[in-house]
Formats: C-alpha cells, sequence, structure tokens
C-alpha cells in the first residue's frame, strides 16, 4: 500500500507577533519619549534629594544638580521643586532625542 502524504499546511504567523514586529522604517512617539524620560528623569531628582535629605547618600550629585535646577536644595520641599524641574528637563531632551531619531530614520 502507497503511503498518503500528508498536505503542507501553511502556518499563519500569529496576531500578537504581527504586531511586535515593525517595519524597518517604523517612528518613536517624540512626545511619548519625552514623557516616558520626564517621568524617569523626575523621580531620578527627586529620589535623590530625598535619599540626600534623609540618609546623607548621594549629596554631592544633590548639590550639584542644585546649581542647574532653580529651587532644588536639599529637603522635601526642595525635592518636589526639582523632581518638577527633572520632568520638564526630561521631557524636552526626550521629545527632542525622539525628533532626532525620526529625522534620520
Amino acid at each position: 500500500m502507497a503511503k498518503k502524504r500528508k498536505k503542507a499546511v501553511k502556518k499563519k504567523a500569529a496576531p500578537a507577533l504581527k504586531k511586535a514586529v515593525r517595519p524597518a522604517n517604523s517612528k518613536l512617539s517624540p512626545r511619548a519619549l519625552g514623557l516616558a524620560c520626564g517621568i524617569l528623569w523626575g523621580l531620578v531628582i527627586l529620589i535623590i534629594g530625598l535619599t540626600a535629605t534623609y540618609w546623607g547618600y548621594g549629596t554631592n550629585f544633590a548639590n550639584l544638580f542644585a546649581t542647574l535646577y532653580p529651587g532644588y536644595a536639599l529637603g522635601v520641599q526642595g525635592s518636589i521643586i526639582g523632581g518638577l524641574w527633572g520632568l520638564v528637563d526630561g521631557f524636552v531632551l526626550g521629545v527632542l532625542i525622539g525628533w532626532l531619531y525620526n529625522r534620520f530614520v
């Protein structure tokens, strides 16, 4: 008896895989990148200010950024002000990086 050959079945890629694979010319959203960078940098500045205030860790780093961000100082209020400056600073830098990336892609 002859063996029956099974027909090769082409499998389609899973829908989730199609969404995960982006074309080579994909672009970034500068606003989303700016928001992500701003939130991250604002939290870093806030946490460093609070750790320098309560535990003395990172005081040199906090003092360095106190020269860049007006109102940033050791203490809770100064750390919040520095966190807001960090949010703005990170947002602007993230938007700039996203815009430059999209220009060169």
